[in-house]
C-alpha cells in the first residue's frame, strides 16, 4: 500500500480522479528503501465515454535537492552564520509565543543578555580570526549550559541572548543566569594566546501579561547596561530605576541631535597662567550645552551619551572647528594674541574615524590659524587602547604642526612605560595629584616627579585643578610651567574670557 505525507492525499487524489479533474501538488511518498521523498506530482485521469475512469497517468518529480534548499534557505533566515546558534529574528518569534504561553498558563519568561567584556579590544589586538573562534567557542558552551525548554541566541556583534521559559519566580531568572555567566567565564586557550574571559549580564522578566517581547528585550539591554556601567563581570537585573534612567539617555540623545540642529551647543574657554611670567598664555575649550529647559549642561551630563551613541563624532567636528576660529579671531584681537594656544580634547571614538586628519587638516586651512598654537588634548587610557596605532595617528597629527597634549597624566597604569613612545609635547598633571598639593607630601613628591621627568624628556607640564594659592606657589616652585583651574577662573564665554585676557592680570 502506497503511504504518502499528507496521510490523506491519496483519497483527495482518488476523488478528484472521480470528479474527472487533474489533482497537481507536492506529496512525500515512502520509498522501498524505507526513506520518505518529497515529490511534484501531476495526476490526471483517463475517462471512458460513460464518465468513469479508464486509467490514470502520472508524472512524478523527485524535488529533494529544493526541499534541502529551502530548508537551508530558511535556517539561515533563523540563524547566526558564525555560531549556528538562532539568531535575533528567531529569538524573538519564540519570545512572543512563551508570552503568550506565560499569559495563560501563569508562569514566569525572562530574557538575559550576557556581553563578552572588553572584546573590542581582543578583536584589534589578536585579529578578527582570534575574535571568531572565541565566538565560537563561548556558542558552543553557552548552548550546552541552557536548559533543553530554553533557548540561547547570538544577539548582536559579542552579545548572546538567553530565553528562559516556565520560571516559578521571576528570581529564578537572575539565578540561572549567574551561574551561565560565571561558567562561562575564566581562562580560554586559544591557539596563539590564552586568555582571561570575563562576562556582563543583564536579565529581565515579565508573567506574559505587563510586557510584549519588544520591551522585554529593551529592558534585559538596559540591565546590561547597568551591569557595564558598575565595572562589568556582574549580572544586574532590570527595575524601574534602569527604564527611567534608559529613557533619560534616550531623551538626552535625541536633544543632542536637535541641538546640533539648532545650534545649541557652546564652547566655554578656562584661562591658563604661565608660572613664568603669571600671564594668562592660553585656555583650554570646553564643551556646555545650552539647554532649552535645564539651563547649561556641563560635559559629564551628557558627552558619555554621545560616546555611546556616535554622537561624539558630529559633536568633537564642531569643537574643533569652533576652538579654532575662536583662536583666529583671539589672535588678532588680543594682546599679544599671536602667542596664544588652544588646548582642544580629542575623544577615543575620534581617534579611530578614518577621516581625522583630513577634517583637522581642511579646519587649519579654513580658519587660518598656526596649527602649533592648537594642543590637541588625548586622555592616557585612550592611547593605551591601541599603542601602535596611537603613535601612528600622533606622529601624523605632529606631522601637520599640531602640538600633542596628554591628558589626565598620572591616572593610567602605564605612565610611565609609555610616556617616552608617544610623540607629545605637553603633559597635564590630574588635578587629583594637584588638590592639596601644598600639605600632601606624597602629592607633592608625585608632582615633582612628574616635573622632572616631563622636563628631562623636554615635554612641558600644566597643573589641572589648581585652587589655592598654596596649590599654585608650590606648583611654581616645582617648575612647573603653567597652571589652570579655579583659582585663575572658572570656564567662561568667549566674551568674558577675552575680557579677562585684555586686563593682563598677574598670578
Amino acid at each position: 500500500e502506497l503511504q504518502t505525507l499528507p496521510v490523506n492525499a491519496m483519497t483527495t487524489i482518488i476523488e478528484q480522479m472521480g470528479r474527472g479533474e487533474i489533482w497537481q501538488g507536492e506529496l512525500t511518498i515512502l520509498a522501498i528503501d524505507g526513506e520518505w521523498r518529497p515529490f511534484s506530482a501531476m495526476v490526471v485521469p483517463d475517462l471512458r465515454s460513460n464518465g468513469e475512469v479508464n486509467q490514470i497517468s502520472a508524472v512524478l518529480r523527485d524535488i529533494r535537492e529544493r526541499k534541502d534548499f529551502e530548508k537551508r534557505l530558511e535556517w539561515e533566515a533563523t540563524h547566526d552564520p558564525l555560531t549556528e546558534l538562532p539568531n535575533r529574528l528567531m529569538l524573538m518569534q519564540r519570545l512572543s509565543s512563551a508570552l503568550e504561553r506565560s499569559a495563560r498558563t501563569g508562569s514566569w519568561v525572562a530574557v538575559a543578555f550576557l556581553d563578552l567584556d572588553n572584546f573590542r579590544i581582543i578583536n584589534e589586538s589578536l585579529g578578527h580570526r582570534v575574535g571568531d573562534s572565541l565566538l565560537r567557542q563561548t556558542a558552543e558552551k553557552l548552548d550546552s549550559l541552557v536548559w533543553s525548554r530554553d533557548m540561547a541566541a547570538r544577539f548582536g556583534a559579542d552579545e548572546f541572548a538567553i530565553l528562559m521559559e516556565n520560571l516559578e519566580t521571576p528570581e529564578e531568572a537572575e539565578a540561572l543566569t549567574e551561574r551561565i555567566r560565571k561558567s562561562l567565564s575564566g581562562r580560554v586557550g586559544m591557539s596563539e594566546v590564552e586568555l582571561l574571559m570575563t562576562f556582563s549580564a543583564g536579565v529581565a522578566a515579565s508573567d506574559g501579561v505587563r510586557c510584549d517581547a519588544a520591551s522585554l528585550v529593551r529592558d534585559a539591554n538596559a540591565a546590561l547596561h547597568e551591569a557595564k556601567e558598575k565595572g562589568r563581570d556582574r549580572t544586574a537585573v532590570f527595575n524601574g530605576q534602569m527604564r527611567a534612567r534608559a529613557v533619560d539617555r534616550l531623551s538626552i540623545e535625541t536633544g543632542l541631535r536637535r541641538a546640533l540642529r539648532r545650534d545649541e551647543l557652546r564652547l566655554y574657554y578656562q584661562p591658563q597662567v604661565d608660572l613664568q611670567t603669571g600671564k594668562i598664555n592660553g585656555a583650554e575649550a570646553l564643551i556646555r550645552w545650552q539647554h532649552p529647559d535645564h539651563g547649561v549642561l556641563g560635559p559629564g551630563d551628557f558627552i558619555p551619551i554621545a560616546e555611546k551613541s556616535g554622537l561624539i563624532i558630529p559633536i568633537g567636528s564642531w569643537v574643533m572647528l569652533e576652538a579654532c576660529r575662536q583662536l583666529a579671531r583671539w589672535s588678532v584681537e588680543l594682546p599679544n594674541g599671536r602667542d596664544f594656544t588652544m588646548g582642544v580634547n580629542l575623544s577615543g571614538r575620534q581617534l579611530i574615524q578614518p577621516k581625522l586628519i583630513e577634517e583637522i587638516s581642511t579646519i587649519i586651512e579654513t580658519t587660518g590659524i598656526d596649527p602649533a598654537k592648537i594642543e590637541v588634548e588625548i586622555t592616557e587610557s585612550i592611547l593605551l587602547d591601541d599603542v601602535d596605532r596611537s603613535i601612528h595617528l600622533l606622529e601624523r597629527m605632529k606631522a601637520m604642526g599640531l602640538k600633542l597634549a596628554l591628558d589626565d597624566f598620572g591616572t593610567g597604569y602605564s605612565s610611565l612605560t609609555y610616556l617616552r613612545s608617544f610623540p607629545i609635547d605637553v603633559v597635564k598633571i590630574d588635578r587629583s595629584f594637584v588638590e592639596g598639593i601644598g600639605t600632601d607630601p606624597d602629592s607633592a613628591a608625585i608632582v615633582r616627579s612628574i616635573v622632572d621627568l616631563s622636563r628631562t624628556l623636554g615635554l612641558r607640564t600644566i597643573a589641572e585643578g589648581v585652587e589655592t594659592d598654596e596649590e599654585l606657589t608650590v606648583l611654581r616652585n616645582l617648575g612647573c610651567d603653567v597652571a589652570q583651574g579655579y583659582l585663575i577662573s572658572k570656564p567662561l564665554a568667549a566674551i568674558d574670557a577675552a575680557r579677562l585676557i585684555s586686563y593682563n592680570p598677574t598670578w
